[in-house]
């Protein structure tokens, strides 16, 4: 009985439209590898670990697949890209508009140079991991991070010495 399930709940998160239009063109998503979520294999494999979390795949909005267009338009590992993006301005995006991809550009830009504000701060003014956290809650800055500030900051720590 759990294939009757697995069958149920790929049938429901299709729509009618899906089921009888469906796009011969269209390709494996080279983000989540047609899986419709990005998992940590995925986020590793894009190097997005200190920009994306596991979740539903935002490149091909958890269908699994991806036009020829949206492939030649926008990178699969584009970091602005993400589930938090609001329906309308993920419309915006995905049809090229050019303020689109500058806010685009600039967000990628500026948490870049966050991560990049993490690593200083403990390699060349010495702070301690918790007290790197405790400013960026008390600055609230945390919106920028998915889950527990600590672990976070312990995680971009890690990765950036590892580039070093």
């Amino acid at each position: 009985m759990e294939w009757l399930a697995l069958i149920k709940k790929h049938h429901s998160s299709m729509s009618i439209f899906d089921k009888f239009f469906k796009n011969k063109n269209d390709t494996k998503c080279p983000r989540c590898l047609g899986k419709g979520n990005v998992d940590l294999n995925d986020i590793e494999r894009l190097n997005k670990q200190l920009f994306w979390g596991p979740g539903k795949c935002a490149y091909c909005n958890g269908k699994g697949k991806v036009s020829s267009e949206m492939l030649s338009a926008i990178s699969e590992d584009e970091v602005y890209l993400t589930t938090d993006l609001p329906k309308k301005e993920r419309e915006v995006f995905l049809k090229n508009n050019p303020t689109s991809k500058i806010v685009a550009k600039e967000y990628a830009q500026n948490l870049e140079l966050f991560v990049d504000e993490i690593y200083k701060l403990h390699s060349e003014n010495k702070l301690t991991e918790k007290q790197i956290a405790e400013y960026i809650d008390s600055e609230k800055l945390d919106y920028i991070i998915k889950g527990d500030t600590i672990d976070y900051v312990k995680k971009v720590i890690k990765i950036k010495k590892s580039e070093i």
